[in-house]
């Protein structure tokens, strides 16, 4: 059980520091999880060696998560940062334990799967919270939508997952992407950003500011790993929230 704990207390410790660093920076160095990785392989050696090590676990927990992350990595949905703190937590985290505090804590399946559920779930909340704030300057100027010329679809996409800025407003990579570019002189949606390619947003965002405009529509990154801190949290607080809501649901 002591083991458990300060396996949790070095995870907890290195997702602050990179939460920190995501939040401010939103670029995290690589030895911030070639540390904490390597001080789990050394746990993970340790237990294996006084036999308390369920290489089975870990193996499953550790394949799935390198699964998903090449996906992720492949589809550019999340950064580079955020899938290797993924996989070191994996390696952090073998043996799942739980506080055990609650009545209605649900067991997960394996961690890296509760732990990949339950961030993503909570970084859902971040498309409410934006939706809301649109809704608000909608009430405010009712001129969100009045200068393009969008599908009803793609106002949804907009209203759901960015937000429209001043220019002087806008940051640039790594914290703003543009969601609209140049094609012709015409205003197109780009309804995925390129987050691999800093330069080319920086072009597009220099090419739409030059043809005279005032205001555009910008995706800005979510500092990921504060949400993978809440979701670790929460995997070892309540377990599986997502099977815990469908659980309750059905």
């Amino acid at each position: 059980m002591m083991i458990d704990v300060i396996r949790f207390s070095l995870s907890m410790l290195m997702l602050c520091i990179g939460s920190y660093l995501d939040f401010k920076y939103r670029e995290i160095s690589d030895f911030l999880w070639i540390i904490f990785g390597g001080i789990g392989l050394i746990l993970n050696g340790y237990e294996f060696i006084i036999n308390s090590f369920n290489l089975y676990n870990f193996a499953i927990s550790f394949v799935f998560i390198l699964i998903i992350g090449f996906l992720i990595y492949y589809l550019q949905i999340l950064g580079e940062a955020d899938i290797i703190a993924f996989i070191t937590l994996s390696i952090l985290n073998p043996n799942f334990f739980s506080f055990d505090i609650f009545n209605f804590y649900f067991s997960p399946l394996f961690f890296s799967l509760s732990l990949f559920s339950n961030s993503i779930l909570i970084s859902g909340t971040s498309v409410i919270f934006n939706s809301i704030k649109n809704f608000l300057k909608y009430l405010s100027n009712r001129s969100l939508f009045k200068d393009v010329d969008y599908s009803f679809y793609q106002k949804l996409v907009l209203f759901f997952t960015s937000t429209k800025k001043d220019f002087s407003e806008i940051k640039g990579p790594p914290f703003d992407y543009p969601m609209e570019f140049l094609d012709e002189g015409k205003r197109n949606l780009m309804i995925r950003t390129r987050l691999q390619d800093d330069d080319e947003s920086k072009k597009i965002f220099k090419d739409l500011k030059l043809n005279g405009l005032k205001t555009i529509w910008v995706s800005s990154t979510l500092p990921f790993i504060i949400y993978i801190t809440i979701g670790y949290f929460i995997t070892f607080l309540i377990g599986d929230l997502m099977f815990l809501i469908l659980f309750n649901i059905f």
